[in-house]
């Protein structure tokens, strides 16, 4: 007996059936990704830098800043995101190879060429005796928001340049998400021959006249982020040396000086 609901079955089945191969090639097909631009391994930063290394002596020297990294080669500044909250206070426009980039440890090494006979911004092309100033530092970042270092220079080349042992501690008091204050402090310890060499740059200033601890540094440095790719900084250092110093030096006392500046990052 002929049922008039077998057409349509019939055709139920047949559609199913047309269906079937768009349903295994949807469950086939991987789903659509999103493609991500490639990361440069490049990134500078440019800026200009006002200082005055002793504010007895009025005037603002005007330097240019250049920072340039790839890979974990670096020159200069070149972090944007962190530099305004975590990057070291003191300067450093060394060629410096990143070794540990841990989440609370950070290690380095670096090189410079340093004239013993000349002190300015140009020391590898003025005349003079030259040696290779080689430096390790390391960096140890507390919960607390501080931070414990250690920095040590060897003259490599043993030219006369000397051997140098810095202990420094950092605290850092977050003032936005894009204003940092940094409040640091150093001692150096130093061999006979660095602080000579001091001495012959600088025969105007205290120096110390033997190996030991000759300098205590304070920087309290000012940071702030007010666009993506711009930082504006400002920091005032104070240097105290201590004894025993050369007779032909001036008495002790303590030398203060100032810098400020803007920075552009590429990242």
């Amino acid at each position: 007996m002929h049922t008039p609901q077998a057409p349509k079955l019939r055709t139920s089945a047949w559609v199913c059936l047309g269906m079937m191969p768009g349903m295994v090639l949807a469950q086939e097909t991987p789903p659509a990704t999103p493609v991500t631009p490639p990361v440069s391994v490049w990134d500078y930063s440019l800026g200009m830098r006002w200082q005055a290394n002793d504010l007895r002596h009025p005037g603002l020297g005007l330097r240019p800043q250049l920072g340039l990294q790839f890979g974990r080669w670096r020159l200069g500044p070149v972090d944007g995101e962190n530099w305004h909250r975590f990057g070291q206070v003191q300067q450093d426009n060394s060629l410096t190879y990143d070794w540990l980039r841990l989440s609370h440890l950070r290690t380095s090494l670096s090189a410079s060429i340093q004239n013993l006979d000349q002190d300015s911004t140009l020391d590898a092309i003025r005349s003079g005796r030259k040696t290779v100033r080689g430096k390790a530092s390391a960096d140890y970042f507390l919960p607390n928001r501080w931070s414990i270092g250690m920095v040590v220079t060897h003259d490599l080349m043993q030219r006369g340049g000397g051997t140098t042992l810095s202990p420094n501690w950092t605290y850092r008091h977050p003032l936005s998400d894009n204003s940092t204050l940094l409040l640091s402090q150093s001692v150096t310890w130093g061999s006979h021959a660095y602080w000579q060499a001091g001495h012959h740059l600088h025969p105007e200033t205290p120096s110390h006249e033997g190996q030991g601890w000759g300098n205590w540094d304070t920087q309290l440095t000012y940071r702030h982020r007010f666009k993506p790719h711009w930082v504006f900084f400002s920091q005032i250092g104070a240097s105290r040396p201590l004894g025993p110093t050369y007779a032909s030096a001036p008495p002790l006392e303590t030398l203060y000086s100032a810098q400020m500046g803007v920075l552009y990052f590429s990242r």
